[in-house]
């Protein structure tokens, strides 16, 4: 479960960042979220917001039980340990019926140091599963990003025990990733949480630091990694979907030829049932068809985890 403490744009002067994680409780009876990260916190009433995330305040009431404890069974089984696991729960996630996973607790059994891309402008970093496995993690440079970047670099090459790795499925932009956001780092017998947001590690910085000079005065975005070429189709199917839904016209045959080269592109790779779809599509424009042809497009994106891949 998840809950937001945020602001668009402008919407509140007074709101921070760190205003909110130094000095906001979230509910009454807890800390700011600053203090949180090592106990354990159970919640009185807690309600659900609209968009199915903790919501804040209201009569919930929060307790602090104490530290978390590394052999506590709840911990003990808690988040993935099997990449292979990992993909099918990803995959699951696809289509309609399936619940969307936004962010998942990894539990590497080591890692790599992490690298820069230079040219990717990002840091990449590689945890192995129980089974040696890998699995990519990217966080790509953004000038507010750059404390997260140098967080993660010294608390990888720290030295502590790393229990855990939040992270967020990213499918934005047409090239999917998954991007690290939070730790869980042992502490005696205990686990802390960590924000790699606004807590530094115990080491200095290097890689990181340098990704900050080589970028941070470019106001560019950094390239996305380069897409296949059945996601680089998929892509354009469904933007192209999207446009004619957003303008009335898939009931219109226009945009056909566009739709013709879609479909020989991904007979080409392959994926037949989705050219058959368009094949639909184009001798019988309309509603249902383009709606059944951008769910199943869809669907066939997000079962691809190449990206999970080290």
């Amino acid at each position: 479960m998840q809950a937001v403490s945020a602001r668009r744009d402008g919407a509140d002067p007074g709101f921070s960042r760190a205003g909110a994680w130094e000095l906001t409780p979230l509910w009454p009876g807890a800390a700011s979220p600053s203090g949180l990260g090592g106990t354990v916190l159970r919640l009185d009433a807690p309600r659900l917001s609209d968009d199915g995330r903790l919501a804040l305040g209201g009569a919930t009431r929060a307790h602090a039980e104490g530290p978390l404890s590394r052999d506590d069974v709840r911990w003990r089984a808690a988040g993935y340990r099997n990449w292979a696991v990992l993909g099918e729960a990803v995959r699951g996630g696809a289509g309609l019926l399936g619940e969307p996973i936004e962010t998942v607790l990894l539990r590497p059994a080591a890692w790599d140091a992490p690298r820069l891309d230079e040219i990717r402008q990002q840091l990449c970093w590689t945890l192995l599963d129980e089974g040696g496995a890998r699995l990519l993690l990217r966080l790509p440079y953004e000038p507010w990003k750059a404390e997260r970047l140098a967080n993660l670099e010294t608390w990888a090459a720290s030295g502590q025990p790393i229990e855990a790795v939040l992270a967020r499925l990213d499918r934005s932009g047409g090239a999917s990733l998954l991007e690290p956001f939070a730790l869980a780092v042992a502490h005696g017998g205990t686990v802390r949480a960590v924000s790699l947001d606004f807590e530094r590690g115990p080491a200095r910085p290097t890689l990181a630091a340098r990704l900050g000079r080589l970028f941070g005065g470019r106001s560019a975005p950094a390239p996305r990694e380069p897409q296949p070429v059945h996601l680089k189709a998929l892509a354009a199917l469904l933007d192209l979907l999207e446009r004619k839904g957003m303008t009335g016209h898939l009931q219109h045959r226009d945009g056909a030829a566009a739709l013709a080269e879609l479909r020989r592109t991904l007979l080409a790779v392959g994926l037949d049932d989705i050219a058959a779809a368009i094949q639909r599509y184009l001798d019988a424009p309309g509603a249902a068809a383009a709606l059944a042809l951008f769910h199943l497009a869809q669907t066939a994106a997000d079962l691809d985890t190449a990206f999970l891949q080290g």
